[in-house]
């Protein structure tokens, strides 16, 4: 083998020690034999490829070159996965929208699309789930990502919502924790930013991290300064129309 494959390996399957061993060259006989095998990595990969060096050991002048593309077929052998564990906040007695930011399920199967993933037996101890307006205890990752689904506070302020997720095959159970109280925005601890001594530095979305309980977008929360800056200035940087940049 003078190239070796970038998602796996060339193998040999030994029966007494009933152990895979890793190969570089191996023997005509040992082909016809069955014994030498590509070893996929199971990465989420579906192509490789090596290239082998073919020679004589007889004496006859025989050298070829061939290149061995693999094709792969993926199985699906990952169950879903929770991105973060965060809480459900909402107004006591509300309505509020979910978003990914809040619940998201993922899978590392590459062909996993977010309607493959699936909450099913949705219950919850102090509400319910709607979408569209009506009633639901099945629905999507694709349903959340689009705002589809929503939650209705009923009960008790401090309740959990309980769900199996599914990828169609595997199966994890899920728990969100859901607090209702009066309507709040407040803004959770991040690190602050550097900005070099006569310098400036661009503020982004990580530097304003929100928590909330209304039913809103972020694109529909504003700041107000009430009190500037002691050192230095807050500036808006807007595109003009000929491309530059415009400051205020």
């Amino acid at each position: 083998m003078t190239e070796a494959p970038k998602h796996g390996t060339l193998c040999r399957y030994d029966e007494p020690s009933a152990n895979v061993i890793p190969i570089t060259e191996f023997t005509l006989e040992q082909l016809f034999l069955n014994d030498v095998y590509y070893c996929h990595d199971d990465t989420e990969s579906t192509e490789d490829a090596f290239d082998l060096l073919i020679l004589s050991t007889d004496g006859t002048d025989l050298q070829f070159v061939a290149d061995i593309d693999v094709r792969i077929k993926l199985i699906n052998d990952n169950a879903p996965y929770r991105t973060a564990e965060r809480l459900f906040h909402v107004v006591r007695g509300g309505y509020r929208t979910f978003s990914p930011d809040v619940l998201q399920y993922l899978d590392a199967d590459v062909n996993t699309n977010l309607s493959d993933i699936l909450y099913i037996h949705v219950s919850s101890t102090n509400g319910a789930f709607y979408k569209m307006g009506n009633f639901i205890d099945t629905f999507s990752q694709d349903d959340i990502t689009n705002r589809r689904i929503a939650f209705q506070h009923k009960g008790p302020d401090v309740g959990t919502a309980s769900f199996i997720v599914t990828d169609r095959q595997h199966e994890v159970n899920g728990l969100l924790e859901v607090h209702a109280s009066e309507p709040f925005v407040s803004m959770l601890p991040t690190n602050a930013s550097i900005v070099q001594e006569g310098k400036f530095v661009i503020l982004r979305n990580k530097d304003f991290i929100l928590e909330t309980n209304l039913d809103m977008k972020l694109d529909e929360i504003y700041y107000e300064v009430i009190k500037p800056p002691a050192y230095g200035i807050l500036m808006y940087l807007g595109r003009s129309r000929n491309g530059g940049n415009d400051t205020t």
